[in-house]
């Protein structure tokens, strides 16, 4: 819908391309990138507000917005806020546009991905009945994020806790990869849950399918790391079943988990549920005396070491 409105205005412009496009794009910020990709091939404004339509609807001048969870604003001089009804009407005259010219809403969204890279998204949810558990799972996120996701490195964690120069304080953590791939983490509004909001961004180098495809693998890929991120429950869980059936030690995973391998929290956590009758093993991307002292202070009753020597040397 916005791709459409900022070409027909690019259709009618003297020079071809609107100079001043007229009013701003906005989206939260769990929502698709895409539109800002959109606005920025058309010279328009997008702005970035926290999730729900009451930031989105604040934006100065606004003249389209949407939310990933499905809530569109096209007609702000009408219904300043998610409007389903003008939002249809806009879809349906956009469909039957596509239809006349031989495409379709599949088609145009086709075409958008050639011109700006595939984006896909996806959720992850962790639903809990200890509500202390969202804490706990935020602030592992804050201390701990993850080596790598989807086979690439994680090259920021955004803390939004205090805001930026852009938006007010919320609890939030951003995640980028050096695939530009996102990941959004905050606690449900509404809900007892952790929710997760994903998206991978695959460039069209080649065939428009290879890259389509290539972007639905690796959100697979993004969605089990992302859960394997947040495990504390899995944890605790494999934790008892393996004290349930007398077990000598559990062990953390090792350096090729996406979480990187062993770490202070996951440590913490399994030797608080083991008790004293079964010991903890850390292993996995302990790499110098440092990180060794602080694991066997959290818990861990041994050690799996590849670089042993190092590691005795700086303790």
């Amino acid at each position: 819908q916005a791709a459409q409105k900022l070409e027909r205005q690019a259709a009618s412009g003297p020079s071809g391309a609107p100079e001043s496009p007229g009013g701003v794009l906005a989206n939260s910020i769990v929502s698709s990138r895409l539109l800002g990709r959109i606005a920025a091939t058309h010279g328009a404004e997008h702005r970035e507000t926290l999730t729900g339509f009451k930031w989105i609807a604040r934006v100065h001048n606004i003249a389209y917005g949407y939310e990933e969870a499905i809530g569109f604003c096209v007609n702000p001089a009408a219904v300043r806020d998610k409007d389903g009804m003008s939002a249809g009407i806009l879809l349906a005259s956009v469909a039957a546009g596509l239809a006349a010219s031989g495409s379709s809403l599949l088609g145009e969204l086709d075409r958008l991905y050639a011109l700006h890279g595939v984006f896909l998204t996806a959720p992850v949810t962790v639903r809990v009945e200890d509500l202390s558990i969202i804490g706990r799972t935020m602030e592992k996120v804050r201390r701990e994020p993850p080596a790598s996701l989807a086979g690439s490195p994680v090259v920021s964690s955004l803390d939004l806790s205090e805001g930026t120069e852009d938006l007010p304080p919320t609890d939030a953590i951003v995640w980028r990869t050096q695939a530009d791939d996102r990941v959004v983490i905050r606690p449900s509004g509404t809900e007892p849950k952790v929710k997760c909001y994903l998206e991978v961004c695959e460039p069209v180098e080649g065939s428009l399918d290879s890259a389509k495809k290539a972007a639905a693998s690796r959100l697979e890929t993004l969605k089990a790391d992302v859960s394997a991120a947040l495990s504390d429950e899995q944890i605790v869980a494999v934790c008892k079943a393996a004290k349930a059936a007398g077990a000598d030690f559990v062990k953390t995973s090792t350096g090729f988990h996406p979480s990187g391998g062993a770490s202070v929290h996951a440590v913490a956590l399994m030797k608080a549920t083991a008790g004293e009758t079964m010991q903890v093993k850390a292993s996995g991307g302990i790499r110098d005396g440092k990180f060794a002292a602080e694991l066997l202070d959290a818990g861990a009753t041994r050690l799996g070491l590849s670089a042993s020597a190092k590691v005795l040397d700086t303790l």
